[in-house]
């Protein structure tokens, strides 16, 4: 049975909402941010994460409940596997009402508000938490309670007061219930805003002494300079990525041609000389091989790169099988083992086999080990995601290319990097809109994870992993 397009739409949802996930766990102390969402799974697809980091983070944390009952929040929140009970009961989780915080007298009042987020902040910080993390349904602004006009001056007030004080916060607007003149006034107050799975730093962000001023209105001039500056980035974003063509293929084809010259000559000095020179010969075809393998390498990260994305459903489990095999066969004094479940559908790029293929490679090509080892493992984590786990017993991965892959440290004149294959599985987990991380494996070698939604489908089983 084919895939529809509500499939396509679902499996697309997983895929972002891991990059939301990971997007979210950035956010961090001072920031004021905007969710925008258009029905309820969006809604707790971005809540859930930011309360449960939080809670991750040793914050005080408290969700202000209005468009949903609080009821419905909490069991929620529970059918999504947060220990919802064991939250509140340490404090550390609360659910509230605007009768409780925005209308507590029976009106709003901006500056009584953030004097409320004060004294909380305080008695969190008292208790021994880090910072408050707050969350808000702000659907209690159409009701028409006194003050509730004065929604977008708390808005701009709330940038500098967070940015003075250990807390944090996430302002809730659902699409569906406000004007558009409203959610202007959102996206002018917020530096950051989450929309349609994506958290995005806003470029229509009006500083709060400007959007406070008494004569301000919508500028048509921040507008326009931005539409110029988006432009101007794409035109140079275009001309880079033809310059980048250019010159790829004609690097790869002089290098292909020149090294199967090398190599070539190499074949009479091998014969003609004999063993006198064999170890220098050896070491000069390694060279020249492996300068095949990235010319290799390079033409598969070009097509890549240039092939419009295509998410298909892969199950990494006869993928993994199909790579170890592989590597038994050419390295048969490896110890190579897995654990892996019966099914591990993900949805993913074409071509993210040769991802895996890269990494054990790379586990098996570079171990210098007398007794190469190398562990695969897969699982399936709470949140709809795939971890594959490669660890093995060699010199380990070079700290500069773990960092620059992870975004830890950036390309410099410094910097030179070992090859396109890590580059090229960096490439494919990404456009996958999955991660890829680096740690130091005991007693020797390294650990390389892989993370990429789980997909299901009609062709994919429901339910986790086993």
């Amino acid at each position: 049975m084919g895939r529809t397009l509500e499939d396509h739409a679902t499996f697309l949802r997983q895929q972002t909402q891991v990059e939301l996930l990971d997007a979210i766990e950035e956010v961090a102390v001072h920031d004021h941010l905007a969710l925008i969402y258009e029905n309820r799974q969006e809604q707790f697809d971005a809540a859930l994460p930011f309360i449960e980091a939080g809670l991750e983070n040793d914050e005080k944390c408290i969700y202000i409940a209005d468009d949903n009952l609080v009821e419905d929040v909490t069991s929620e929140f529970e059918a999504r596997g947060m220990a919802v009970e064991r939250a509140l009961d340490s404090g550390a989780f609360e659910v509230a009402v605007p009768a409780d915080t925005y209308l507590r007298d029976g009106y709003f009042d901006p500056d009584e508000m953030l004097a409320f987020l004060e004294t909380e902040t305080e008695a969190a910080l008292a208790e021994g938490f880090d910072a408050l993390r707050v969350t808000g349904e702000m659907t209690w602004q159409l009701g028409g309670d006194p003050g509730t006009e004065r929604l977008m001056e708390y808005e701009a007030k709330l940038t500098p007061f967070l940015d003075e004080h250990a807390c944090l916060a996430i302002c809730q607007y659902n699409r569906t219930r406000f004007s558009d003149e409203v959610l202007r006034g959102v996206v002018e107050t917020h530096p950051q805003l989450i929309y349609r799975y994506t958290l995005c730093e806003n470029p229509h962000f009006v500083p709060p002494e400007e959007f406070l001023a008494t004569e301000h209105t919508w500028s048509l001039d921040r507008v326009l300079d931005s539409l110029v500056e988006g432009q101007r980035l794409r035109n140079r974003l275009r001309d880079r990525e033809v310059q980048l063509q250019v010159l790829n293929r004609a690097l790869r084809h002089n290098l292909r041609n020149n090294v199967n010259v090398v190599l070539s000559t190499l074949e009479f000095l091998e014969r003609d000389l004999g063993d006198e020179y064999a170890e220098e010969l050896a070491r000069i075809r390694d060279h020249g091989e492996s300068l095949v393998r990235m010319s290799e390498q390079a033409r598969q990260a070009s097509t890549i790169l240039e092939r419009a994305e295509s998410f298909q459903t892969a199950d990494l489990t006869p993928i993994l099988t199909r790579q170890l095999e592989r590597v038994e066969r050419q390295v048969s004094d490896a110890a190579v083992t897995a654990e892996l479940p019966d099914r591990a559908p993900v949805l993913a790029v074409d071509g993210i086999e040769l991802a895996f293929e890269e990494l054990l490679d790379n586990a098996i090509r570079h171990n210098d080990s007398d007794a190469p080892r190398v562990r695969v493992d897969a699982s399936c984590t709470p949140n709809g995601a795939v971890n594959v786990r490669i660890a093995d017993n060699g010199p380990g991965i070079p700290a500069d290319d773990a960092e620059v892959l992870t975004g830890d440290r950036d390309i410099d004149q410094l910097f030179h990097g070992s090859g396109f294959g890590l580059w090229l599985v960096n490439w494919l987990v990404d456009r996958s809109r999955g991660t890829l991380a680096f740690e130091e494996n005991e007693p020797r070698g390294s650990v390389v994870e892989v993370r990429l939604p789980h997909a299901r489908d009609a062709d994919a089983p429901d339910g986790p992993l086993h």
